[in-house]
Parts: structure tokens; sequence; C-alpha cells
């Protein structure tokens, strides 16, 4: 049957109407699949409106075939609910709507479809009004994208409105297949080849599992009921990256039935298919699905640190680069906290975001996103287990702790090292995917009455540009006026190291950022105290102190022999007690900037080592971890072609594990005493 005569019943004295049911995934076609529909439109226009000579029966007979239209009846004979076909027929809709409202603007009555009730008023206020206000869900963002495309489409097609209504009216045709009830929809719904948009994981599953309940007759849940309730957080979600709902049944199958690596062509579907053979299963299955949908909305929604304990954790995970291996752990912890009505418990979302920093989110942690993925999937599938069979859960921090330490023995050591750099590694922390996280939660930790404001950190996620970005303390790139001019001495020290180094980062309001630009330290620190305002924490207030004890630490270092003895800073005996004077004046702003990253760095690292070590760990820190160091022990600090292995590490964070541990824990303290001499409060 023909477009008009879908919407048609007998002899045009009733129309037939479609719905789109709860349970149903909403308009999810792009312009790729509406482009396609547009290029059908296109060609079946042309063959009907400009025949060949000699052929003018076609303009008659030409039909294109758009597929198959799956309905089963509501209680009412003309109403039908399409269970396949909706992304085909919701975007006709809209076309038809698109060229009804310029063939006749005053008189024109969209064809009777309705989606479901979450984006019906949104979509009767596109196809009726035009109106294209702010969408909420994914799909009424495709609605609007939809209209303004087809509009767009028709103003240059060539064609006039009338007759390409005519075209769609009278000449797309499709097969109406009524089905009794949804048990019919589940036999036949895995065979329809979707001309359109690829059927997800989540399609599949949910068609399997109401072919199962009516199969078995397993009828104490509603699998349409629930599966409404996980459409509307799914459209409610908002989604990072690649994310998809698929993401969620991922980590909801690896936590109930497979937690290990998977054989080719092992799919979610094929996993659920093999493993829900019984009624607790099936109802298992759907509980948790709708826990999991509901935690991961949760989840994506948290921008809030100041309410309880959880919502808190929850923040803190939200912003992680990536949270794929720890997913199965967060819902399936929740899923049980909820059960247990223990509403306001974190400490075991404390230590997955803690082990999941360690693991992931730490400069160079894992080489691959999955690594060590295994391990924490298991720990999920036996606390469910666990929690299922009325046994003792697992002790999820501990567990955790093991997991964590098998990769990293020596915690001290991996957090040090993952925030300084070597003078042999050529990484730019500017790069790191955490680097917004971590400067975030320093930040957050420097605040005493202030909030941190999560939202301004990614805005991104809440569709509008971020209020924050990182800015270089020493600029990117030297402030030359000519291009001919000698690469200063502290961009060419160790192949830019000391621009590249966490210490030299920090986290700015954009309109601050700008104005900054490629400024100086000192027109930095001035900008900052005059727009002190927009800036918090230790941005404005605490970066100021950092630059004024780094250029009082240099002037000593420079005036040593005048007043600096040379007990109070370590050198070897063959190093006189004060430089050259060409020496001084050409490299200070090696000495003042690596003075200056090396306290931001040994604070960064103390707050660190506080957060995101375990509690067994921290017995440690006091004894092993000294501070920051980047000056060589044998004075050449300002001559970066001069140091060797011999007279400085190539690590700059002080650990008890390493030589010269004596001399260069005594060099970090004696510049804390020398600072604190100059009279500059800490």
């Amino acid at each position: 049957m023909s477009f008009k005569e879908l919407f048609a019943l007998e002899g045009d004295r009733q129309r037939r109407s479609f719905e789109i049911p709860e349970y149903q995934r909403g308009y999810s076609w792009q312009t790729r699949q509406r482009k396609d529909l547009l290029d059908d439109l296109e060609r079946t226009a042309n063959t009907v409106l400009f025949p060949k000579r000699g052929d003018y029966n076609c303009r008659q007979s030409t039909q294109h075939f758009c597929g198959t239209i799956i309905c089963t009846p509501l209680a009412s004979e003309d109403i039908f609910n399409i269970v396949d076909g909706q992304q085909r027929i919701t975007s006709l809709a809209i076309l038809h709507s698109v060229i009804s409202r310029v063939v006749a603007p005053s008189t024109f009555q969209p064809v009777p479809f309705n989606p479901s009730d979450m984006d019906r008023l949104y979509f009767q206020n596109v196809v009726r009004y035009a109106k294209r206000d702010e969408p909420k869900t994914a799909s009424q963002s495709q609605y609007r994208a939809a209209y303004n495309e087809f509009e767009k489409w028709l103003k240059v097609s060539g064609h006039p409105a009338r007759k390409l209504l005519e075209v769609i009216d009278n000449h797309l045709f499709f097969i109406l297949f009524v089905l009794k009830d949804d048990h019919e929809v589940s036999r036949v719904f895995e065979t329809i080849n979707n001309r359109g948009k690829p059927l997800s994981q989540m399609d599949l599953v949910k068609n399997h599992l109401i072919y199962l309940q009516n199969e078995h007759n397993w009828h104490v849940f509603q699998v349409n009921t629930i599966w409404a309730d996980i459409i509307r957080e799914d459209e409610e979600t908002r989604y990072v990256g690649s994310e998809t709902a698929d993401t969620v049944l991922n980590a909801v199958v690896a936590t109930m039935f497979h937690p290990g690596r998977r054989r080719a062509g092992v799919t979610d579907f094929s996993l659920i298919s093999e493993n829900v053979t019984d009624e607790n299963t099936f109802y298992l299955l759907l509980r948790f699905l709708q826990s999991a949908f509901q935690t991961f909305r949760k989840l994506r929604g948290a921008f809030e640190t100041t309410g309880d304990k959880v919502t808190e954790q929850l923040t803190y995970l939200n912003f992680h680069a990536s949270i794929t291996s720890v997913l199965p752990l967060i819902i399936c912890r929740e899923f049980v906290r909820e059960d247990a009505n223990k509403n306001n418990e974190a400490p075991i979302l404390e230590a997955i975001e803690r082990a999941n920093f360690r693991l992931y989110g730490l400069l160079n942690a894992s080489k691959r996103s999955d690594s060590h993925k295994i391990p924490l999937h298991a720990l999920a599938h036996e606390y469910l287990k666990s929690f299922k069979k009325n046994r003792t859960l697992p002790d999820l921090p501990s567990e955790l702790e093991k997991i964590v330490r098998a990769k990293h023995p020596d915690g001290v050591e991996q957090i040090a090292y993952a925030l300084t750099l070597d003078d042999n590694d050529t990484t730019d922390f500017y790069d790191w995917s955490n680097l917004r996280y971590f400067l975030a939660r320093w930040e957050q930790s420097n605040m005493d009455k202030q909030n941190f404001n999560w939202r301004s950190l990614r805005n991104k996620l809440l569709g509008t540009n971020d209020e924050l970005e990182i800015e270089h303390i020493t600029p990117q790139k030297p402030n030359h006026d000519s291009s001919d001019e000698e690469t200063p001495p502290e961009y060419a020290y160790n192949d830019r190291q000391l621009i590249r180094r966490l210490g030299n980062l920090m986290l700015l309001p954009k309109g601050v950022n700008i104005v900054l630009s490629n400024g100086t330290l000192d027109e930095k620190r001035t900008k900052l105290s005059e727009q002190s305002k927009r800036v918090s924490g230790l941005q404005s207030k605490r970066l100021s102190i950092y630059v004024e004890k780094a250029i009082k630490f240099q002037r000593a270092l420079e005036n040593r022999g005048n007043g600096l003895q040379r007990e109070e800073f370590y050198f070897d005996d063959s190093v006189g007690s004060q430089f050259y004077t060409p020496t001084t004046e050409a490299n200070r702003q090696i000495a003042l900037l690596k003075t200056l990253c090396d306290m931001r760095e040994m604070d960064m690292i103390g707050f660190a080592l506080k957060t995101w070590m375990f509690l067994k760990e921290k017995e440690y820190v006091k004894t092993r971890y000294c501070g920051v160091i980047s000056f060589s022990h044998s004075g050449v600090a300002y001559k970066a072609n001069e140091e060797s292995n011999a007279n400085k590490l190539k690590q700059n964070a002080v650990l008890d594990s390493q030589g010269n541990f004596d001399k260069r824990k005594r060099m970090v303290e004696q510049r804390e005493n020398i600072i604190q001499k100059s009279g500059i409060a800490k």
C-alpha cells in the first residue's frame, strides 16, 4: 500500500494512526540514513515527474518500495503500535510535514503518527508548528536535525513542493504486517532484514526476553514495562564519546555471565540467549538491567561533591577519562546497595575510584584501556554471585587493593614517578587524558569555603564549551619578536622539559586564559591578581606564592657567598661558592622554573599520595617520599649539557630507594629552610 493508504482505513472514512510503544528505542536515524531516504525520493520523483519519451504510463505505475511496517493493534481497531519500521515512518512523517507546510501552510494536518510519551510533545511541536526548542533527549535532537535537513533539501531540490507531496503520498509503497500480539512479534523480529540502522544488541536482547516471557509464561515482571523504564533512562543519559546503551548492556553481561575473554563472534545477545534458561535468572537480569541504566544515568549526570558521599564518588568517576573496566563493579555495587537500602554508604565506590585512577588514570599506568579488565570483571561477577546466593560478600576495597598492588607493588613510587618527568622522558603532561580531572581534584583540595564547580570542567558533556581550560604557566612558545632570535635556555633545556612538566600547568577560566596568552611569568602573576574574582583557590592565590618563593630561592642560589652559606644548599666540594655572572644572567630562568615546578609537583604528589593510596600503603609514605628536586647535587643548576648520571639522577621525585638519597633529601629540606628564612608564608 502507498504512504497515503497506510494512514487510511476503508474508503477514507476513518484514519489509521500509529504510535511507538514506550519500550521501543527512540528515533535514532542520523544524517546518513536520512540522506539515503532523500536520494530514493529524488530518483522516484525524477522518474514520475520527468518520464522518458514514449513511457508516460510510468507516471502512474512507478512505485518505490520502502520496506515493511510491522505492528500490533491496540484496543481501538484504528490505532496500531509499530514494532518495526518506526525510523522510516518517523522520518517520512517529518518530511511530509515540511512539504505540506509549504503547500498548504494554513490548512495542513500532520499524518496521524506519535512517538512515545517522553518525546510526543516535542515531536508534535516540530511537525505541527515547526517549533524546534532545545532538545532534552537524543530522539528530540534527531527530530530537530531531520526537520532542518528536510527543509534545506526542499529549497534546493528543484521540484515543486506539491508534486513532491504527490510522489510521497502515491508512489512510496509499504507492506503493512499486522501481528496479533507480542508473542508473535518476538518470533518474527529476529528475522527482519532492517534496511535502515542495524539492530543493536539491546534491541536483540529485548526481543529475546519478550519471546522467553511469552514462551514460558514468565509474567511476574512485564518486559515491556521494565524496558519502557530502561528506554527513559537511556534517553536521559548523556553518553560520553563512543558510549551507547550497549556499553551498559556489555557491563551487565560481563557481571552476570562472562567476566573473561570472549571467543570471536560471541556477543552480549548470544551470551544472554545461552545463559537465561530459568525464571530466576530471567528476573534477575531484568532487575539488574533496570538498575544498571539508572546507575549509569546518575553517574553521567553527577556534578556535585557537596552532598551525599555516593554522589560525590559518582562525580569523581564521571570525570575519569575511562571507566569501562570498572563499570561492572560500579553497577553491581549500586544494585546491591539499593537492594539493601543502604543509601549513603560509599567506601566501596571510593575504592573503585581509587583503583581505576591507579590502574588507568595515572600517566602511562596501562598501555591499553582494557588491561586488568578480566580480574576486575571477575570480582564484579563474584560479588553479584555472592549476593544472589546470600553468601558473605567479598571485601571489595581489600580485593581492589590486591589487584592494584599486583600491578604496582610500590604505590609511593608509582604515583611519584607518574607525576614527574624523568630526564630522558619525552612525555608532555599537556596530553595527559586525566589532566583536567587531576588539577580539579587538587584545586578542590586547596579550597576552604568555596566549592569546586564540576560543571565548569566538562560543559561539553552538557552541550556547551568548557569553561575551564589548561594553561601553561611558562608559555608553550617563547614570546619572540623575531624568528631569528636564539631559543631561550629554558625552552632549549632538555628538549623543553620545563614546559612539558606537570608543575607548569594549571586550570584557568576560558576568558582568563585568553587574556594571559603567552605572557611572561610576572605578567601572568599580575593578570591573575587582577582576575582574582574569576579564578578560584590555588590558581590565583597559591601560584603567586609559588612564584615569589621560586624567585627568592633562585636569587639565593645566585648569591651563594653573599649571605647564603654553602651548608644551606648541598653541593659537592668541587663546585665554587658562586656561579660565574655571565652564566647566571643567561640561565637564571632555568633555575627559576625548576624551582617553581619542583615545589608545585612536590605538593601535587603529596596530595595524590593522600588521595589515591590504599590504607595499608599509606604507612610507608612519610619514610619513603621526601619531595621533588630537579637540581644537580653537584651544583650545575644552570647547565643542562653538564648534567650526567654522575651528578644528577634522572628521576626528579626523591624516594629512599634511589642513590644519593641523603644528599637529595637534604637539598629538599634546605630549599624549604631557605624559603622560610626569606619570610614568605607557606
